[in-house]
């Protein structure tokens, strides 16, 4: 019953070191009545019952109240000091009633000042120990027992004197051990901060210099040492990035910035973004997300993607052959009788995990050997970062694996109410379509029927080759197929010869989807052919089959392509001192339409903000003469009222104490570096608007 009458309380108020003392307080009066009451009625003391109804009355009601206003105003620093005032006051009249002066409650004066000093610090051990020593002089007085207990009464009273000494050298030194890991603390984040932005600064230019290669015209072998300078570079952002979020972790300083946001898209983005290493691998990368599963969620969509980023790769980077497959789907509340909850698993076919590694897999730097790092790659990091991620979120992270049976990583998070829910849609429109679907991949080719059958499209599937023939001759009896869908893999398949047979056997203007990799796309030119890049989810199949059958699409989001400027004249000044970020970003911006002033200090920015006008300004936190911080405060110091330059920072360390500066310096919002094409853009079209001088 009191069990379940604390669980009712309010987590703060159990935590609250004056709720805890309040709680004891009551104990020890309890105590105290049963103890001295069974005294007097042994006749081992001689106590006035009158004196002993009023006082333990008078300080019950006192004690009571004093936990009533801990409840009312959890913190009250005088409070403090009415407390302490009351304990030694109780502890010495419990010694007088028992007219003992070395009574056992003698050593509640000693629980009084160790109490208060761990609990509250120095200033309350001083007026502990001072009151304590006053009121057991009293007492001594008041019972006049100085001759009979001589001996013993001086060492009490040394006793009040030099524990509390001791405690106050013991306290001074924690203080200053706790001030010297503060400042150990302080330094290693300064260092750290200080070694983001010279890892990440050359390697922004690296980065930034290698995506504007790729548009230049390559013949294939360039290519491919291009894709492994942007891979090796991604590599090493990532690794800066996890020893980062570790250290930030360790120091309690990660902070959480939930928002809504789509997680079809997001699984979609991230499966995408691996799958290119997948098919050097040659493996099937999958992404299935369950159709009830709210359009939007509520977590910080910045960790969520870096969960699955590292569990997506490490599935990858431990899979020889086979597929890796990323499910997100909802468990719901009718399913188990509790919340709701988003469950993420990343499965695949690899070499799987030995029962006794199992639950060290989510320790920092830990491999299941030694040759696992040089083979395979990595620190150990990942899963580490993902369990702490996971556990921030509210959710759970764990794994099912046997040996050389694959592994399934799980992740589950609780849904909240503020998840938004799609509208529901007349998806079965399409019933009484048809379509032919090739895949070899029986995974891939069963989640290509989910998706049809949620539509209500007929779905005619054939996983090998050596059947297509026959089941092409099936459907051509039945009546053929409104469109058909010939999926690649990653070993290879002829599916533009695969589509000339289909349309051989049916029609010759049959729609055909070639569901594959954007590396091998099909150089088969009919117009009655469509891609689709894998991996896929079931909207982007909805999207091209929409566009196959020629109906409107209502329900599915189309991305815009690169926006020009240009027609708009957007006027840019652009601080930067490395010249080849500064060339990176000038090319970006120059090639959306932007016309760019480049300064290569803060001082040059400065002067150049003065005497021109510019619609968005985007300036480097660390420049010499003056930082991007200084430029922003100094410029908003003499900014003219009705008009407002969005200044935008870059930065290597994205940390929030780094955010918090450039939003009390005056800055609108941040780029990290290395400096992504699609956030430039959308910086651009958010605050260019509002730029006018």
């Amino acid at each position: 019953m009191r069990h379940r009458m604390l669980t009712r309380l309010d987590p703060a108020l159990l935590r609250n070191p004056e709720f805890q003392s309040a709680m004891v307080r009551l104990a020890i009066w309890l105590f105290a009545v049963l103890y001295i009451g069974l005294g007097a009625a042994s006749d081992y003391y001689l106590v006035d019952i009158d004196d002993y109804s009023l006082l333990f009355g008078g300080f019950l009601f006192l004690f009571l109240s004093l936990l009533a206003s801990v409840i009312h105003r959890p913190v009250w620093e005088a409070r403090r000091y009415f407390s302490l005032l009351m304990d030694v006051s109780a502890t010495s009249f419990c010694i007088y009633l028992t007219k003992d002066i070395v009574s056992p409650f003698y050593l509640l004066y000693i629980w009084i000042f160790i109490s208060y000093g761990t609990r509250y610090g120095k200033e309350h051990l001083k007026s502990a120990s001072i009151l304590s020593i006053l009121a057991y002089t009293l007492v001594l007085t008041a019972l006049g027992q100085w001759e009979r207990y001589t001996f013993e009464v001086i060492f009490f009273l040394l006793l009040l004197i030099m524990l509390p000494l001791y405690q106050y050298v013991l306290l001074r030194k924690l203080h200053q051990a706790r001030q010297e890991a503060e400042q150990s603390d302080q330094a290693k984040s300064i260092f750290l901060s200080c070694m983001t932005h010279e890892l990440r600064t050359p390697l922004s230019g690296i980065m930034g210099m290698a995506q504007l290669l790729k548009n230049t015209p390559l013949n294939i072998e360039q290519k491919e040492y291009l894709e492994s300078i942007v891979s090796s570079g991604s590599v090493l952002d990532s690794l800066i990035s996890e020893v980062l979020d570790l250290s930030k972790m360790d120091a309690g300083g990660l902070e959480l910035k939930p928002h809504l946001f789509d997680i079809r898209t997001l699984c979609r983005d991230v499966s995408q973004s691996l799958s290119h290493e997948a098919l050097d691998k040659g493996l099937e990368l999958i992404c299935d997300v369950d159709e009830r599963l709210p359009a939007l969620v509520f977590y910080d969509e910045l960790r969520l993607r870096q969960i699955l980023s590292n569990l997506l790769s490490n599935a990858l980077k431990f899979t020889a052959s086979g597929e890796v497959v990323l499910l997100a789907k909802l468990i719901s509340a009718e399913d188990e009788g509790l919340t709701s909850e988003l469950c993420i698993e990343v499965r695949d076919t690899g070499i799987g995990i030995e029962p006794s590694h199992q639950e060290k897999l989510f320790e920092r730097f830990w491999q299941a050997d030694t040759s696992t790092t040089s083979h395979h790659g990595g620190i150990g990091l990942g899963t580490t970062i993902s369990r702490r991620l996971t556990h921030l979120m509210g959710g759970e992270i764990g794994v099912i694996s046997k040996p050389g049976d694959g592994s399934t990583f799980w992740v589950r998070l609780p849904l909240t109410g503020q998840g938004q829910y799609p509208n529901k849609t007349n998806l079965s429109r399409y019933d009484g379509f048809s379509v032919l679907i090739y895949e070899t991949n029986s995974t891939s080719l069963q989640l290509l029927k989910k998706c049809c059958a949620t539509y209500g499209i007929h779905c005619n599937g054939v996983s090998r080759l050596s059947e297509l023939s026959e089941v092409v001759n099936q459907v051509e009896m039945q009546g053929g197929v409104d469109y058909a869908i010939v999926a690649d893999s990653p070993s290879g398949q002829d599916i533009a010869r695969i589509g000339r047979l289909i349309r051989k056997h049916l029609r010759s203007d049959l729609p055909v989807i070639h569901l594959g990799y954007l590396e091998r796309k099909s150089p088969d030119k009919h117009p009655n052919n469509h891609f689709l890049k894998k991996p896929f989810i079931c909207s982007d199949l909805f999207q091209q089959i929409s566009t196959v059958l020629k109906e409107p699409l209502s329900t599915v989001a189309v991305l815009d392509g690169k926006r020009n400027f240009e027609q708009v004249k957007i006027s840019v000044l652009m601080a930067e001192d490395n010249a080849i970020n500064a060339k990176v970003l000038s090319t970006l911006l120059s090639g959306i339409g932007c016309s760019v002033a480049w300064a290569r200090d803060g001082e040059e920015a400065l002067a150049m903000a003065l005497k021109g006008r510019y619609d968005i300004a985007f300036i480097d936190l660390r420049m010499p003469k003056l930082d991007g911080l200084a430029f922003t405060r100094e410029w908003r110091a003499g900014e003219k009222a009705n008009v407002r330059l969005p200044i935008i920072a870059l930065t290597a360390n994205t940390s929030a104490s780094v955010r918090l500066q450039c939003a009390e310096a005056g800055m609108d919002d941040f780029l990290a570096k290395p400096v992504d094409e699609q956030l430039l853009q959308k910086a651009i079209e958010r605050y260019s608007a509002v730029g006018t001088g």
